[in-house]
């Protein structure tokens, strides 16, 4: 699922599109971590391909390896 980095002041039950509360980060190429998508009370996978769909709660194709 990648590693959730929150922001606790944008937590509440306002929804804005362009500050989601969780960003997603996996690891990439030499380590260095990647954006593959953000959340709100919602997965969306919007820099990784998921094979499950774009709103998954889980994505195959990530991990914390």
């Amino acid at each position: 699922m990648g590693y959730h980095w929150v922001n606790p002041g944008l937590i509440d039950p306002v929804f804005d599109p362009l500050r989601p509360e969780v960003v997603l980060y996996a690891p990439g190429n030499g380590g260095n971590l990647r954006l593959v998508g953000v959340e709100w009370t919602l997965h969306v996978w919007v820099h990784e391909d998921n094979p499950d769909g774009v709103f998954a709660k889980y994505n195959p194709n990530v991990s914390c390896d």
